[in-house]
């Protein structure tokens, strides 16, 4: 009779988590426990979690001031309950995430080099202990998306919407494949990209290991919001232009990550920075790019940079400062640079 009655209460207490953890108490103790293991503060306005049947999460809001980042996402669902979660964590199933919108923020000098300097700690530390990342199987389908910059003074700036992503890992020794699409500010640029790569041989991402088959496509970007953007983390010039580029990558940097691309720029105006009072116009800017990256070295096969003001064209092996083998040549018409 012990037995039975200790079975009926088990069975009771598993029935009520989910429906606890569904009420806004539940669901605050859950999100507090979880921002003791984050770098910034969640929130999340609505769960529904079920043992079967999937979950459902709508206001989720991620905010960490430190690294300048906010992220805030209006629904989440899921095809797959708590049971199969937390018995098969590797096994994530359908995953839909509607409409993330990323906000970058400025920071100042002293976050900067404080953030900087936690990264750079951060990475020694996971690069002494593993490359390697777990590997999550499922179908990720990422809809409606934005990227927005955010000014001291709090103003909003787009810099790229209606970014749609689907992610396919079936297996863990299958290819994973993905697709993602996205408009600029102004809706005339475009970024299309889509590829695929196979896991390591232990079902891990291993960033060298990793056997990468990729394609990016880049038409009629404006470049005024990204070098903007550069200019808070660093000293470049202000400037307007229109991208457009086309870039192909094959293999692993373990075996050689071949790298082939092109882009060009039709006119480049540049101003601020260290430019100070000089708005130089570049014209016909043309590169183009064949390389092959593995580990520590870099092959250029070809390297072209050809624009109204100056032309570079070179090729060679790129190691360390003192085994760098690089042939060239170079051009500049000094006349137009400085009229």
């Amino acid at each position: 009779g012990v037995i039975i009655v200790l079975v009926m209460v088990l069975v009771s207490i598993l029935v009520i988590i989910p429906k606890f953890l569904s009420t806004d108490f539940g669901r605050k103790i859950a999100v507090s426990y979880a921002d003791e293991l984050l770098s910034g503060k969640l929130e999340i306005e609505n769960w529904s979690l079920r043992w079967f049947g999937g979950i459902h999460i709508e206001g989720v809001r991620y905010d960490d001031s430190s690294a300048g980042l906010r992220v805030d996402i209006v629904e989440v669902k899921g095809n797959q309950g708590l049971f199969s979660l937390l018995t098969n964590p590797e096994g994530i199933g359908q995953m839909v995430l509607n409409q993330p919108d990323i906000y970058l923020y400025p920071l100042s000098i002293k976050e900067k080099k404080s953030t900087l300097a936690e990264q750079q700690k951060q990475e020694a530390s996971e690069a002494a202990a593993s490359d390697k990342v777990p590997l999550i199987v499922g179908y990720f389908n990422i809809s409606n998306g934005s990227i927005r910059s955010v000014s001291g003074d709090g103003k909003e700036s787009i810099l790229a919407k209606d970014i749609n992503m689907v992610v396919s890992a079936a297996d863990l020794k299958a290819p994973i494949a993905y697709q993602i699409n996205m408009k600029s500010k102004d809706e005339q640029g475009q970024i299309a990209g889509e590829g695929s790569f196979v896991p390591a041989d232990d079902a891990t991402l291993s960033l060298e290991d990793i056997q990468s088959k990729a394609h990016l496509n880049i038409k009629n970007w404006e470049l005024n919001d990204i070098l903007s953007i550069a200019g808070i983390l660093t000293q470049v010039p202000q400037g307007k232009g229109r991208l457009n580029a086309d870039v192909n990558l094959n293999g692993s940097i373990s075996s050689g990550l071949h790298i082939v691309g092109n882009a060009a720029i039709p006119e480049l105006k540049l101003w601020g920075g260290p430019l100070q009072s000089d708005r130089p116009v570049v014209k016909n800017i043309d590169f183009k790019l064949d390389a092959l990256k593995q580990k520590s070295q870099i092959k250029l096969n070809r390297l072209d940079l050809q624009s109204s003001l100056f032309n570079i064209s070179a090729d060679g092996v790129i190691q360390n400062e003192r085994q760098n083998r690089i042939n060239g040549q170079a051009s500049a018409d000094l006349p137009e640079i400085f009229s």
